[in-house]
Order: C-alpha cells, then structure tokens, then sequence
C-alpha cells in the first residue's frame, strides 16, 4: 500500500485511465518487458528491512539494537516508498519515461 501512495505523489495522481487496462507492450505502464523494476526491488527492499526488523519468533538483527522492539512494520511502510521513489526517480529522470507524467 506504501507503495501505491508513493506512486500516487510521485505522479500527482494523474493517471491515463485506459492506459492502465491495456496490456500491450506499447502500453506507457509496460516498462521492461511488462515489469517495473523499481517497484520490485522496493517491495524487495521492504521485506528485507521488515524481516531484519521483526522481534515473533526469532529476533532480527535491526529488532535486537532497542532492545527487542519489533520494528517491522514501520521499517516496511518507510523503506519500500522511500527506495521506489528513488529508483522511479532515476528511471524518470531519463529519456524514456512514462507518459502522462
């Protein structure tokens, strides 16, 4: 869901609706081969940052330094945005970015 409202800021909330539908590689939402690389590493990123993060039945390293405090969720919610919006960042800045920007 991070995710999701930082796709939103990033882009103003200004979307082509029928160009969400189309699933054809000439599609603006397409990207590399029908995957957005940036999203995927951020979600990647985020599960990382919560499991090195999570104090149930074992303790990550992250949750181990205060004390035992499970900090899962707030290290997913703040490090998959924050790594999306820059990767996002780096691809839009190029000369292939996504219309309607």
């Amino acid at each position: 869901m991070s995710l999701y409202a930082a796709d939103i800021a990033l882009r103003r909330n200004r979307y082509d609706g029928p160009a969400l539908t189309d699933e054809s590689r000439h599609s603006p939402f397409w990207y590399d081969g029908g995957v957005n690389w940036a999203g995927a590493c951020a979600l990647t990123g985020g599960v990382t940052a919560s499991a090195l993060s999570v104090n149930t039945l074992c303790t990550g390293p992250i949750a181990a330094a205060p004390n035992g405090v499970d900090l899962a969720l707030p290290a997913g919610l703040v490090v998959s945005p924050l790594l999306y919006l820059l990767l996002m960042h780096t691809r839009l800045a190029g000369p292939t970015h996504v219309r309607g920007l």
